[in-house]
């Protein structure tokens, strides 16, 4: 998921809610339209951006985990979009797949499944080793992945892995991405910000596949930054996972600082407080001047079930 378009202001949208100029990031989990964290956006006008390339809305899917920028109202539960971004968590062939655990293997990391996971052109009991999926999910603090889509791809484009840079190392020529360590002592360095990699950049990565002791060979590595351009007034929607806890709040996916205050909602499933490290949250505020994300309203969000998944089409 990378960057909005960047944009002032917040305030009423028209019909009178809460909203304004901002974005969500999250799910697709519906369409007619689409509907992103409960947000139905009308996509008519909007630029499509699908692992980095243009794309058109015949690409969405069920499942996706964009990133849509534009005006929503949130009491009405509408918004227009501008600009929608999808970018795959990885690309390659599946090591292994077992089926009564709900685990699929790629580039060497398990990948848990559950009920709420869209599987297009292919479904757990008929996946084998070999086959090329592209993984869409959420990323917890540890790694973990939270699987929302797997589909079968056959358009025979490079293997991927996209996501934060961590743990950088630039005399050993190395990085992690979730769990994956990355060697691009040999890539070719595309786009990067001016100065080069750095920790807490989004990178898309090409791979060969792993060298003998299960690391990540690059082919070629770029990155756009950010996947989050903070802008002061800005109002955000987000679906993800508390990965730091903070003086009145927390840190939301390694980047988001919230904070909190006495008007805020929590609603933590029946548990007095605040939700704690490794909760899955969907938070919604407006970025502060000093780009902190004051949460109007916080609520845990369900984990589903592992196992068997749904079988999406569009």
């Amino acid at each position: 998921m990378l960057s909005f378009a960047a944009a002032q202001g917040c305030g009423s949208s028209t019909g009178g809610g809460i909203g304004g100029t901002g974005i969500a990031q999250g799910v697709i989990t519906d369409f007619g339209s689409i509907v992103v964290n409960d947000l139905r956006f009308d996509i008519d006008s909007a630029d499509i951006v699908v692992n980095g390339s243009s794309g058109s809305v015949a690409d969405l899917r069920p499942g996706m985990v964009v990133t849509v920028s534009g005006t929503f109202d949130e009491v009405a539960g509408t918004g227009i979009a501008e600009e929608i971004r999808f970018d795959s968590l990885l690309r390659g062939a599946v090591d292994s797949v077992d089926s009564t655990a709900g685990v699929v293997t790629v580039f060497g990391q398990e990948l848990s499944v559950s009920t709420s996971t869209v599987f297009q052109g292919t479904s757990l009991d008929t996946l084998n080793p070999g086959t090329v999926i592209e993984v869409s999910g959420l990323a917890d603090g540890d790694g973990a992945v939270v699987v929302t889509r797997v589909a079968a791809v056959t358009d025979g484009a490079s293997a991927t892995i996209h996501g934060r840079i961590q743990d950088l190392d630039r005399q050993a020529q190395v990085f992690r991405i979730r769990r994956h360590t990355i060697k691009f002592g040999a890539a070719s360095i595309g786009e990067v910000p001016p100065g080069g990699l750095s920790n807490g950049q989004i990178a898309r990565v090409t791979t060969r596949g792993l060298d003998g002791v299960g690391d990540v060979v690059a082919d070629t590595v770029e990155s756009r930054g950010s996947d989050l351009n903070l802008v002061p007034g800005l109002r955000l929607r987000i679906d993800g996972f508390i990965t730091e806890a903070a003086d009145s709040g927390f840190v939301l996916n390694d980047q988001v600082v919230v904070r909190t205050t006495s008007a805020t909602e929590i609603d933590n499933g029946g548990v007095p407080g605040r939700p704690g490290v490794g909760a899955r949250v969907l938070v919604t505020g407006s970025f502060s001047l000093t780009l902190n994300l004051v949460a109007d309203r916080i609520a845990v969000v369900p984990n589903p079930a592992s196992g068997g998944a749904q079988v999406g089409g569009r």
